[in-house]
């Protein structure tokens, strides 16, 4: 595993499961207010996907894409219409 790698798994590592992000409310209702039933939503840095699941409930299909491996999506590989990606630090193919 490259040390870029290994340096965002350890921040993860770190940070409690399921630690709610800075202004959840107040982010979230952002996010519900610009996207919402029948759009595509690309979650650049999705985490847990806190923010995902919130746009999947609102009838949003979500893909996900993070660094790190050990959360990527946890909270969004509840919910049917998401998909977690996992990006390579040096982009796909590579």
């Amino acid at each position: 595993m490259p040390a870029s790698e290994d340096y965002h798994e350890a921040l993860w590592e770190a940070h409690p499961e399921g630690l709610e992000p800075v202004d959840f409310a107040r982010r979230s209702d952002f996010l519900l207010g610009h996207a919402g039933a029948g759009e595509r939503v690309l979650d650049v840095g999705c985490g847990e996907g806190r923010f995902a699941a919130e746009l999947v409930r609102a009838g949003a299909e979500v893909v996900g894409s993070t660094l790190p491996q050990s959360r990527c999506g946890a909270r969004m590989s509840a919910t049917p219409s998401s998909t977690c990606a996992r990006c390579p630090p040096k982009g796909p193919g590579r």
